[in-house]
């Protein structure tokens, strides 16, 4: 579980931490810390934008005053074949298709 973190790993967290940072009031904690940890235990994709929403969720359930909640998703845009125009949109993409496959 702990060791060091791969590069996805801390582009994930700089993305959950930069959506979460401007959702709480942090003048009204001052000299405090607050700590958001994420376990993804099973991942096909679209696990940041999950996180980020149940994290907010998780800080408002905790007492922790918010501006408001932060809901996320991801999005993939995409061409189905190289030459065509044609753009495909995925919500909440699979691991497939944050790589470009077509699913």
């Amino acid at each position: 579980w702990g060791g060091p973190q791969r590069d996805e790993e801390r582009a994930a967290s700089r993305t959950v931490s930069q959506a979460l940072e401007a959702s709480v009031q942090l003048a009204k904690l001052p000299k405090s810390v607050v700590e958001v940890f994420v376990l993804v235990l099973q991942t096909d994709g679209g696990e940041v934008g999950a996180a980020i929403s149940c994290a907010s969720l998780a800080l408002a359930e905790a007492g922790i005053e918010l501006f408001g909640l932060v809901a996320s998703c991801e999005v993939v845009a995409f061409t189905p074949s190289e030459g065509k125009r044609e753009w495909r949109v995925r919500v909440d993409p699979t691991a497939a298709e944050e790589g470009g496959e077509e699913g």
